[in-house]
Order: structure tokens, then sequence, then C-alpha cells
């Protein structure tokens, strides 16, 4: 898949069991992004499944897809996300926020901070997102309030 979409930083380990121990830069990843927006790695089908929520037994959406969170708003997909762990030796831990409505993907690569937990890492995400959403709107919002994020708790 890496040769494919030229994703040419990108590394397995040795022992990659398909919960992480990969690193990938910035510019790999923006060419995986790509590809799931465009379709060019994976049909319209394999998509819609890769983001479809599991379900109870009774039927109800669980919200987790194929290692994404989903989110949908009457019936149709709004927000993809995924994130929060890493690898041990690594200790890297990353956020991907995906707004299906803009196609806007942000994404959050961090090392190890206790202080900057999933939630943390979410609201950053969800700041940025809605700035970029906004741009054209308010150009002078800047994201000031996000540059200020307090890691005291």
């Amino acid at each position: 898949i890496f040769d494919v979409l030229g994703m040419t930083a990108t590394k397995d380990s040795q022992t990659f069991n398909g919960s992480g121990n990969m690193t990938t830069s910035l510019e790999d990843y923006a060419k995986w992004d790509r590809a799931l927006w465009n379709k060019s790695l994976l049909n319209e089908e394999t998509t819609k499944r890769l983001f479809q929520s599991g379900k109870l037994d009774n039927g109800d959406p669980v919200g987790y897809a194929f290692g994404w969170f989903v989110e949908h708003e009457g019936g149709e997909l709004v927000e993809t996300s995924h994130g929060g762990h890493g690898g041990p030796a690594s200790s890297a831990r990353n956020f991907v926020l995906r707004d299906i409505k803009n196609q806007l993907t942000v994404v959050l690569f961090a090392r190890e901070n206790l202080r900057f937990n999933k939630a943390a890492r979410r609201a950053f995400a969800e700041e940025v997102r809605d700035y970029v959403r906004n741009l054209n709107e308010s150009p002078r919002r800047g994201l000031q309030s996000a540059f200020r994020l307090k890691l005291h708790g």
C-alpha cells in the first residue's frame, strides 16, 4: 500500500501487529488521507464499509468502525476520528479528525504528555477544524485559544 501511494517515509516495525508500531511523515500521511478522500486506494463500497459503525445485537450502532470512531447526523456520516494511543517504544500519540461534509482532515502527531491527553488533543483538533471551517467568514479570529491550551488540567 505504501509503495502504491508513494509513501516513502512510512515504515512499519518488524513486529507490526495492526495496532500501531508505524512511523510516518506528515507528507506521507497527507498522501494516505488524500487516497481516502478521492478513493484512489479503496473503492466507494469499501470506503463506506470502512466507516460503517458496528451494531449491538439489538441493532443500535456502537459508533466505532474498523479503528475509526464515527458520528452520524440524520443517518449521514459527518465525522470520523481515531487516535489517542500509540506504540510504547515511540511514546507517540496521535489524533485524526475528519470532517466529512467539508472534506477537511486535522492531524495531530504528538509525543506522550499526560496533560495533553486524548480529550485535550480532540479539543485542539476541533478548534483547528472550526477555525479552518470559518476562515472565509472571519479571517482575523485566529487560533488564540488553541495556543493558550492549558495543560494544567
